[in-house]
């Protein structure tokens, strides 16, 4: 029978608590390691096999690019909207091994909560096949739209020796924007309405806006440092040419840094994303401004004996599908101002094939902003002196290939080369006269003078540099071209 002394009970209890604290491994007996965790640094064969293997994703979009970053959403790359093709490939793979079978998806991306959207992909490729690529391409406009986050996925199926493994690579999040609509839909829709009076009247970049269709000074005289625009121009507009027109809300004139007056619709475009010159506005935030403010609204609507500007109010701003609000979702990019392209050491014109003409003729295009043609300027096309066609505003001129002089007002432009089978447009703009109807104004090149007018006329001239005098005083104006310029 064993004894415990007070001595042996006090090892026994100190040996004990070293078991605990310390653990088994202070044992004499080392116990055996039991499963793959215990093999550190060496994994097992199959394991290795299948840390080897590689799956590759690459996304591109229809113009055969890869994602690059937006400028709408900075450091998220894009891609532009239309088909999308998706490509896998997998290395590593044992020799012999059956060829892997692939399922591509698209899913929705929420960048706020940095998550899926919803619980299904957009779009999947379907059962799994041995076909490494696969293309999807969205429903046409306006059933879809891009602006929005994307990932995408490719999951493969691999046969090996050791069974059935799945491995997936993943790519993304990529915003889906279209350059080439939101281009198109500034030049043809959104830039005839923010280039025309009913905008620009207001948007001017003096103290004092401009008025009426012919855009002269605003009688009675204010001043935005001064004048509250509200003692005249209430809630609803006037009911009688002349009387002043009105809308909900805040009258009044823009900052002068936000100015249109004597601007192309692209660098508006460049004004309106800058929160510099746009009030301190995010793009969502002009967005928002274009469509609820209802003195935008006012210029479809600004009463009796006004022109309202081009198209309608849902068709700009306040549909879901309405131009603005698409360009905005297809990342808000800008036309670029026009090339100035150069033909035969010439450059007033841009000579570009028309295949619908046939035989030695090609054509004449004098085409001005369509919100400004001067109906009233007269076009001579001149041969060797002599007069061969003329006719006033656009107009396109059918004729034998060879060289030309074009009059356009009284401005000469020489040596103008016409192809068969190609347009040659060329380069004009449109001088409007913003001075009183009993005020004359003359344009002089030169010393000479080639057109004049008086207050609220329109006068085509060719892309250049000019001096307009008005009661014996000079000042310097340049017409560019596709464009207004306002005086």
């Amino acid at each position: 029978m064993l004894i415990l002394t007070p001595q042996l009970l006090s090892v026994s209890i100190l040996a004990v608590l070293l078991m605990v604290l310390v653990g088994p491994s202070l044992s004499k007996e080392k116990q055996p390691c039991v499963g793959p965790g215990c093999q550190t640094g060496k994994p097992l064969p199959s394991q290795g096999k299948q840390s080897s293997i590689q799956v590759i994703l690459r996304v591109t979009d229809k113009t055969g690019a890869t994602p690059k970053l937006s400028s709408s959403k900075p450091l998220v790359p894009r891609l532009q909207w239309g088909e999308i093709r998706m490509s896998a490939s997998v290395s590593g793979l044992p020799a012999n091994s059956p060829p892997p079978l692939y399922q591509f998806a698209i899913r929705g991306w929420n960048a706020e909560t940095d998550s899926y959207h919803g619980n299904e992909p957009v779009a999947a490729s379907g059962e799994p096949t041995s076909n490494p690529q696969w293309s999807w391409t969205p429903d046409p406009y306006p059933s879809s739209l891009p602006g929005w986050d994307a990932k995408f996925i490719v999951t493969v199926q691999l046969t090996l020796p050791e069974g059935t493994v799945i491995k997936t690579a993943e790519v993304g999040p990529y915003l889906f924007v279209d350059d080439e609509r939101a281009r198109y839909l500034w030049s043809n829709y959104i830039g005839p309405v923010i280039t025309f009076h009913r905008c620009v009247n207001c948007h001017n970049p003096g103290d004092s806006p401009t008025q009426g269709d012919d855009r002269h000074i605003h009688v009675p005289p204010v001043n935005r440092q001064t004048t509250d625009c509200r003692q005249c121009h209430g809630e609803t507009n006037g009911p009688s040419p002349g009387t002043p027109p009105g809308a909900p809300g805040h009258w009044r004139m823009p900052p002068p840094a936000l100015a249109f007056a004597g601007k192309s619709a692209a660098q508006i475009c460049r004004q309106i994303k800058d929160p510099a010159h746009n009030g301190g506005r995010t793009l969502e935030e002009v967005r928002k401004h274009v469509r609820e403010d209802s003195i935008i609204r006012w210029a479809w609507d600004p009463g009796p004996g006004r022109t309202p500007a081009p198209f309608s109010w849902d068709t700009i701003a306040f549909a879901s599908y309405g131009a603005f609000h698409v360009w905005y979702r297809a990342g808000a990019a800008c036309p670029d101002e026009p090339a100035s392209a150069k033909t035969q050491g010439q450059d007033c014109c841009m000579i570009l094939a028309n295949s619908s003409l046939k035989g030695r003729f090609g054509r004449l295009v004098v085409a001005y902003p369509p919100a400004a043609v001067p109906t009233g300027t007269r076009i001579a096309v001149l041969k060797g002196g002599q007069e061969v066609q003329a006719d006033y505003g656009n107009h396109e001129f059918d004729l034998l290939s060879g060289t030309y002089d074009v009059k356009i007002a009284g401005k000469t432009v020489p040596s103008v080369t016409v192809k068969a089978g190609h347009d040659t447009t060329i380069k004009v703009g449109v001088l409007r006269i913003s001075r009183p109807k009993n005020v004359r104004a003359a344009v002089l090149e030169g010393g000479q003078e080639i057109a004049g007018g008086y207050g609220g006329e329109l006068i085509g001239l060719p892309a250049g540099t000019f001096d307009v005098e008005v009661a014996g005083q000079k000042e310097q104006v340049t017409v560019r071209a596709g464009q207004v310029t306002d005086f």
